[in-house]
């Protein structure tokens, strides 16, 4: 199937509840009006409605579900004070959104190893990817690296997923780095989370030789972010 057709196409989702994970993260979970055709691991821009003239009412967020699900969840790091923020929690049941620009920085399906690693809330694409792997039944080898300072976003799923679960703090990031590329040297990696993160991971990859990455930066709800 084509996605590449619908990027400019508009979809409408309704709101029906935001779930605390931890701290300041949670999940949005919206129903769409309409089928939306989206490829695991993609991202999307999100427009909010009511948002004073000449505040930013778009920001981009990446499908934490897979294409079959029926609603469509987005992970989010609730941490700033921004017009477009405040409006997320002041959502209410049935309230609308336009979805619109699908794309995506990741490869699938892939024919080949892959490693996986995520900084915090960046683990939300390969919820997606692996929710995906597994209801179509795809014999891959993943492996994935979530990075965090304390809490793990949605732990309990990948325990249940067709992966290779391992939890890390930035505190033995290269440690953890280093055991998964002497075991996977000819894997693609994948890595997502903030610029700086996958900046940081992207670097000491290619400090180790390997050179098949994809990255997937999260802009999320930075102020400064370039909508493209």
């Amino acid at each position: 199937m084509d996605h590449t057709r619908n990027i400019f196409q508009e979809h409408k989702i309704t709101f029906v509840e935001r779930r605390h994970e931890y701290g300041s993260v949670y999940t949005y979970v919206w129903k769409p009006i309409e089928p939306v055709l989206f490829m695991a691991g993609q991202y999307v821009h999100v427009r909010l409605e009511g948002l004073p003239e000449g505040v930013k009412a778009v920001r981009e967020f990446s499908f934490a579900s897979a294409p079959h699900d029926p609603e469509i969840w987005f992970g989010v790091d609730q941490h700033s004070e921004s017009s477009y923020q405040k409006k997320l929690q002041e959502l209410v049941f049935g309230e609308s959104a336009t979805l619109f620009k699908i794309k995506g920085h990741l490869s699938w399906p892939l024919q080949t190893d892959v490693v996986m690693i995520a900084g915090g809330v960046g683990v939300t694409p390969f919820r997606s990817i692996l929710r995906d792997a597994q209801r179509k039944s795809l014999m891959i080898d993943a492996t994935l690296l979530h990075i965090s300072n304390q809490n793990y976003l949605y732990e309990k799923d990948f325990y249940t997923l067709p992966v290779t679960y391992i939890k890390g703090a930035r505190t033995n990031l290269e440690v953890e780095l280093a055991k998964i590329v002497i075991q996977k040297p000819d894997a693609i990696y994948q890595v997502a989370g903030s610029p700086l993160f996958v900046q940081t991971i992207v670097g000491y990859l290619h400090a180790k030789g390997i050179t098949n990455i994809e990255s997937d930066e999260f802009k999320g709800l930075m102020e400064t972010m370039h909508i493209a």
